[in-house]
């Protein structure tokens, strides 16, 4: 909903440098953000809680088959793992681990960049999308900041890691530093570059591929707003066998139609 800003600047706290925000804007109440590292920390220790078993640096996987069915992973590391059932949720690599089973997802996925910032005196309690700069809060008083008008700006090196120039960070940290405060610029802690998980037409990807049966996917780009019903809805169809009606646009035969 559009409101006028006057009326909204009291319940956003004393946080955000007005001067830089238009006097008509949208405000989405029920926009939230979560941290994705406690997140998966909490969700991994509920999974082993409940007898599951985490294998990790297993390297990269394919699936194995027989009979055109799905019947377990074999990993580069740690061998292989039997399964009448499995899920590939490999980010931006899902596609390139279905690929050889002679299934077609488009990948759309782009290499983008997100900045932590020094911890902040005033609590940002919003997200905030910008033209040049997107922020939202982040654990012990930090902004996470990110945008993709730089994207173009990041290097990609022979042995598949990345780098930007310092001066580009800057820009990006003077841009999200215009939204807070007193306008000055925030000072980076922090950035990682990689692959952002988008598939090619922008919408998840997520169910059984009817090519191979008992092979599941989840290819998303929204992964914290959209994970935890992804997962219970796939380990519904996982274990009850029943296509869910909320996955009938978003199935990987789409693009096989």
């Amino acid at each position: 909903m559009a409101i006028r800003l006057s009326e909204a600047m009291s319940a956003l706290g004393g946080s955000l440098n007005r001067t830089a925000l238009a006097d008509i804007a949208i405000a989405n109440p029920g926009e939230g953000w979560v941290s994705l590292p406690h997140l998966a920390e909490y969700l991994v220790q509920e999974f082993r809680a409940a007898g599951g078993e985490v294998i990790e640096h297993a390297g990269r996987a394919c699936v194995l088959t027989a009979d055109g069915r799905a019947t377990g992973v074999r990993s580069e590391h740690r061998g292989e793992f039997n399964a009448d059932r499995i899920l590939v949720a490999c980010g931006p690599w899902t596609p390139d681990v279905v690929a050889p089973l002679g299934v077609h997802i488009p990948n759309g996925s782009p290499v983008s960049m997100l900045v932590t910032c020094t911890p902040q005196q005033k609590e940002v309690k919003v997200v905030m999308n910008m033209p040049r700069a997107a922020i939202r809060p982040n654990p012990g008083n930090t902004l996470a900041v990110d945008h993709d008008w730089y994207e173009e700006d990041i290097v990609e090196h022979t042995d598949g890691q990345y780098s930007i120039d310092e001066a580009v960070v800057g820009q990006l940290m003077a841009e999200a530093g215009h939204l807070v405060g007193d306008g000055r610029p925030l000072t980076a802690a922090s950035w990682k570059i990689g692959l952002k998980p988008i598939p090619g037409d922008g919408e998840p990807v997520a169910g059984e591929l009817l090519r191979v049966p008992g092979c599941f996917v989840a290819f998303t780009h929204s992964g914290a707003t959209l994970a935890l019903i992804l997962g219970e809805i796939l380990a519904e169809e996982m274990l009850c066998g029943t296509r869910h009606p909320m996955l009938a646009t978003f199935r990987p035969e789409r693009f096989h139609a």
